[in-house]
């Protein structure tokens, strides 16, 4: 297996939450992108991508299907603020991949409440989880491939 860790930690911890959103979509895009040139270079099936993203990395994982259709998404806690009411195509929904799991960590805080995936886990309700103190730490992307 390869990991490909993504830091968009530049533009992700902008002051304005819209311009970090806006920058998700086009991280996923760029990902996508990624995973088409390794198709061609190496030809890596996308059906052997799993991508996994935390916050707002689990929202951006989601844009990668507008270039490719990967296998698996797991989004950790997706970003909810913005992104709740969205359209499907402009969040993470069960279409984005074949399949498509989601752990709700933090619901009716920064974290989207409704169901988003093929299988969607509430531990602890979803809500505080103990422990978990700091809600505003890392946004990251891994795609495993």
């Amino acid at each position: 297996m390869n990991v490909i860790g993504v830091d968009w930690s530049s533009c992700s911890h902008v002051v304005l939450y819209e311009q970090s959103m806006e920058c998700a979509k086009k991280v996923g895009e760029f990902i996508g992108d990624l995973i088409l040139w390794l198709g061609e270079e190496t030809g890596l099936s996308p059906d052997n991508v799993h991508g996994v993203g935390h916050s707002l990395g689990g929202q951006a994982i989601s844009f990668v299907s507008r270039k490719v259709f990967i296998s698996r998404i797991t989004s950790l806690d997706p970003a909810g603020p913005l992104f709740t009411h969205a359209e499907p195509y402009h969040r993470l929904d069960p279409s984005d991949a074949k399949f498509v799991d989601v752990f709700h960590t933090s619901t009716n805080i920064i974290g989207i409440t409704p169901a988003a995936g093929h299988v969607d886990f509430y531990p602890n309700g979803g809500a505080h989880q103990p422990g978990c103190e700091d809600l505003f730490g890392m946004y990251q992307l891994i795609v495993m491939i």
